[in-house]
């Protein structure tokens, strides 16, 4: 599948602006996997700014967090989103 593919199959299940910003759907795409933690979304994915983006994807109903003693965990609310991203 390529990325314009992806992008349509996505459209119905996230919004525009989301669909455009290319550092929330690197966010997403490591999320398809399995669940991570704030700092491995951070470092692993070079993101500094990782807690903004997240917050944001949390407030389009994209992630969800879950709080772990010091560490808060995110993941996809929806796993069709995961499956289109590793299509990609």
């Amino acid at each position: 599948m390529n990325e314009a593919e992806t992008r349509n199959r996505l459209s119905p299940l996230v919004s525009p602006e989301v669909l455009a910003d290319e550092t929330k759907l690197r966010i997403m795409k490591f999320l398809s996997f399995k669940e991570k933690c704030e700092y491995e979304i951070m470092f692993m994915l070079n993101i500094l700014d990782a807690p903004q983006h997240l917050k944001d994807l949390e407030k389009e109903g994209i992630v969800m967090k879950r709080p772990e003693g010091p560490r808060t965990f995110y993941s996809l609310v929806n796993p069709e989103i995961g499956k289109i991203l590793t299509d990609l």
